[in-house]
């Protein structure tokens, strides 16, 4: 029950970390005076979390 209960929050944490990175890009282009194909992507800045579970 343990592992399962540390596998569901890791998998929450990327979902999370997908999600800001996501919002990040879409404030990016908001923000851009030109948005779309001339803006160029950059990166997710967002530290990745780190899982220490074993399947």
């Amino acid at each position: 029950m343990a592992r399962c209960l540390e596998h569901e929050q890791c998998v929450r944490s990327w979902t999370e970390w997908e999600r800001n990175c996501a919002d990040d890009r879409i404030d990016i282009l908001e923000s851009s005076w030109i948005p779309g194909v001339f803006h160029i992507r950059r990166k997710c800045e967002l530290t990745k979390p780190i899982c220490l579970v074993e399947e």
